[in-house]
């Protein structure tokens, strides 16, 4: 059997600094409740700030995202407010809100018509989609996208996106499940709309050698340009709309990336057509979300094996349960998974002498993962 080819993927550093933080899960005690804000101009957005890490081992970064939804009517405003919270922390979160969006049909029939309920709940959803279960992996293949085809503005064909998150297609009408296709549509564009604010070092406007400063950095993972089906002619996709309130997935989108420093990038090694994936039954998102940290702390963390609080590792992860021993039997096959996978040379829990929490040894593998700066 020929082994299927790897890639090493540059992957923006500074993205991958910030990414495990941006995509923090709503049930992460650091994530505050979102909130709707309205602008001078009468834009809204939806705004959720993570609080910087409980850990002396944390990076200790602080952010806001902020999920961009246009105008609001006053009641529509009033609704999303009052049932943003209930919804992001309901685990049925699809369920929870037809609940609630049915609740505002009926309070006035006449003007909430299918289409504007359907674009209210997908603002609720699109909320709880950054950087969620797969959405990480989604990154990936898009930054191998623009490294194949070297630009910062690739061409994303949408089937090989879902052929390498592991979706087939169904036979009858040959083509895949609405619902898949749909989501994937969602969560480009929440993508798109997201944008993540926070603070970054730049080199000091004096010009002062080996001095710098903190500046407000507002960026998004990516902006849509463009998108089309190829049955037309490459005419142009109305993709908002298709995202809010159809269930039509483009066949291609044309996105431009907003980290992009080729100077400065983590290299990810990517089989030829797919994303790691854990050989345990657990959510790969776990998986997802430690792969992420670990290679955004090569940005700053410059020890070698890293230590890594147990605690903090387990946050990042994503693994946010009651029991804590399964959320260690969780972290300890995350782990293992990552060894087998080779994206790790060693991954040891340990008691540190002196320490309150469990630590993790970390040492990457730089054949798979590293950091690489271009002179």
């Amino acid at each position: 059997m020929v082994e299927e080819r790897e890639y090493l993927v540059p992957m923006d550093a500074q993205l991958l600094s910030i990414l495990a933080t941006a995509g923090a899960p709503f049930k992460d005690p650091l994530v505050d409740l979102p909130l709707v804000e309205s602008g001078i101009d009468g834009q809204c957005a939806i705004v959720v700030r993570v609080r910087g890490g409980l850990y002396q081992d944390d990076d200790g970064l602080e952010l806001e995202r902020r999920y961009q939804v246009g105008k609001l009517e006053d009641d529509e405003f009033d609704f999303i407010q009052s049932n943003l919270a209930t919804s992001v922390q309901n685990p049925e979160f699809r369920a929870h809100t037809q609940k609630v969006i049915k609740a505002l049909s009926e309070t006035d029939p006449e003007r909430h018509r299918d289409a504007e309920i359907r674009r209210l709940q997908r603002i609720l959803l699109g909320v709880s989609l950054f950087c969620g279960p797969r959405n990480l992996e989604t990154v990936y293949l898009i930054y191998k996208a623009a490294y194949e085809q070297g630009t910062k503005t690739p061409l994303i064909d949408t089937r090989l996106l879902l052929e390498a998150r592991g979706y087939k297609r169904r036979e009858s009408i040959r083509d895949y499940d609405s619902n898949i296709s749909n989501q994937l549509a969602q969560e480009m564009l929440s993508m798109h709309r997201t944008e993540i604010v926070f603070q970054a070092a730049t080199p000091a406007q004096s010009g002062k050698k080996g001095y710098t400063d903190v500046a407000v950095v507002y960026k998004n993972i990516l902006r849509i340009k463009r998108a089309f089906y190829r049955d037309r002619g490459e005419e142009e996709v109305d993709f908002e709309r298709a995202g809010d309130l159809t269930f039509q997935l483009p066949d291609m989108y044309q996105v431009e990336l907003g980290f992009y420093d080729e100077k400065d990038t983590i290299l990810l090694s990517l089989p030829a057509r797919g994303v790691p994936a854990p050989s345990a039954n657990y959510s790969r998102d776990y998986q997802s979300r430690c792969l992420v940290y670990i290679m955004g702390r090569l940005s700053w963390d410059k020890k070698n094996p890293m230590w890594i609080g147990k605690a903090t590792l387990l946050r990042k992860s994503g693994i946010l349960g009651a029991n804590s021993s399964r959320n260690n039997r969780l972290l300890q096959e995350v782990l293992d998974d990552l060894l087998e996978q080779e994206y790790l040379l060693q991954a040891e829990i340990v008691s540190k002498p002196g320490q309150r929490q469990d630590a993790v040894k970390i040492v990457p593998n730089p054949e798979k993962i590293r950091r690489n700066l271009a002179n």
